[in-house]
């Protein structure tokens, strides 16, 4: 089966676009299989993504929503810098409807944690996602999957915990490749001129990123701002 290319897609919103392309995905998803499994990316980057869902999610599709992250620093699921608690002060307290999610957070040491989500992943989510959003890092890390790391990230499955990251904090879980590779929606959210090299490799398909080992089987589409896209896109 051939691997698909991106759709690219340019913008100077590029968060608002790719979130309208998550609840187009969802209506979809939830109209052909009565559930949507979604992957949310943390940072600050995806902040008027979670906002734009929060926004213009139908309150209708509430119902069918299942929700998780592509990966989380492991922190109470309060602690400033949990992925968890970002989507819950953008998207889920100002959501016109409950919503159905999965943190990693699971209150125990690192390794408990990760073999305690990856129950939970597999018996909620059958170890998989319909609609999947990534970042990008500068050196083309997705999720919490960095260059140094590709092979622990893929040894454990779809769930991987990441004990030593080379950006603080070091301890984290995240969702592995195959994952986001199986996926039947996949799109890449990158702001700035500093995502312009990871782009570029992403586009090469330079497998020493990350980023270049997506292959996705599914359709796949980036959302960048113009200098995220410099390397990538006809000015």
């Amino acid at each position: 089966m051939t691997r698909n290319a991106p759709a690219l897609h340019v913008s100077a919103l590029p968060a608002v676009a790719c979130a309208d392309w998550v609840i187009d995905r969802a209506e979809t998803v939830i109209a052909e299989r009565g559930r949507c499994r979604i992957g949310l990316p943390g940072g600050r980057t995806p902040v008027p993504l979670l906002d734009r869902l929060a926004e213009k999610m139908p309150a209708e599709l509430y119902a069918g929503l299942q929700v998780t992250w592509v990966d989380d620093r492991h922190v109470p699921l309060d602690d400033p810098d949990s992925n968890y608690a970002l989507a819950r002060a953008h998207w889920f307290t100002p959501a016109p409807a409950p919503v159905q999610c999965l943190p990693m957070w699971r209150g125990g040491d690192l390794l408990a944690d990760r073999n305690a989500f990856a129950v939970a992943f597999a018996a909620s989510f059958d170890s998989a996602l319909d609609v999947v959003v990534l970042g990008v890092g500068e050196d083309g890390h997705v999720a919490s999957v960095f260059p140094d790391d590709l092979l622990a990230a893929h040894a454990n499955g779809a769930v991987a915990a990441i004990a030593n990251a080379p950006k603080p904090p070091p301890q984290r879980i995240t969702l592995t490749l195959p994952v986001f590779n199986a996926a039947p929606y996949l799109a890449l959210l990158a702001t700035g001129a500093q995502k312009a090299d990871a782009m570029a490799r992403a586009a090469a398909r330079d497998p020493s990123a990350p980023v270049g080992r997506l292959r996705p089987l599914g359709e796949f589409a980036w959302f960048l701002d113009r200098p995220a896209a410099r390397a990538v896109a006809h000015p």
